[in-house]
């Protein structure tokens, strides 16, 4: 969970200090709170343990992160072999799992982005899942390939609604076809509420039509 708080005044600038849980809530409690209710959260189960494939989609702050590490700790079996890629670490492997975490690395000239740790997920025995703290670039072209080798994917990504996250996806610096958006199964738009502060406010499938090669948006939630 998410601690936001601010320090404005005119003369100064603002300063923001996110604090986060050393655990992520377990689903059962993000559904008593009332960020979903118990079915999503099944359907959500079952689809992870099938090695299907989410987007989670929201503005920033909204609860993507969260979500997709209340997923990922409660629902993925500790012996899976996942790997994370991230901007900045913040999805922790847990004790004695075999997950591993990839972090962008820059030293002078020398810079290892998402892209690169993307490839380097591929090359490595990721077997399970593939997760990518937020899409927003050619790395998604490098998940699109896994979930095209069978494996399952996780991914945050900056959006309003699903429309906007598949035209996005179009988009550069993106350029995904509409085939490889159609590999992703799910997309889950987060947004703010009251209570909760942060809510799950639909879910969508998406379905690739080759015969007008368009991806067709179907409210699941």
């Amino acid at each position: 969970i998410h601690l936001v708080s601010h320090i404005v005044s005119v003369k100064r600038p603002e300063i923001i200090v996110r604090k986060r849980s050393s655990l992520p809530p377990h689903t059962d409690v993000l559904v008593r709170q009332g960020v979903m209710p118990k079915a999503v959260a099944e359907l959500l189960k079952f689809l992870i343990l099938s090695r299907g494939s989410l987007i989670v989609a929201g503005p920033p702050g909204s609860g993507k992160t969260t979500l997709i590490k209340s997923l990922l700790y409660s629902y993925v079996p500790a012996d899976w072999k996942v790997v994370v890629i991230e901007d900045t670490g913040e999805i922790d492997p847990p004790p004695n799992s075999s997950w591993s975490r990839y972090v962008v690395f820059e030293l002078g000239s020398v810079r290892v982005d998402l892209f690169d740790l993307a490839k380097a997920a591929l090359r490595s025995s990721t077997t399970k899942l593939l997760v990518v703290g937020e899409t927003r670039g050619s790395e998604a072209q490098v998940l699109a390939q896994s979930l095209l080798a069978g494996l399952g994917g996780l991914t945050s990504f900056h959006g309003g609604s699903s429309e906007e996250v598949v035209a996005r996806l179009r988009s550069h610096p993106i350029n995904l076809s509409n085939s490889q958006i159609g590999m992703f199964n799910f997309v889950a738009i987060m947004s703010f509420s009251e209570r909760p502060r942060r809510v799950l406010r639909e879910l969508t499938e998406l379905v690739y039509d080759p015969s007008g090669d368009e991806v067709i948006i179907n409210k699941v939630w």
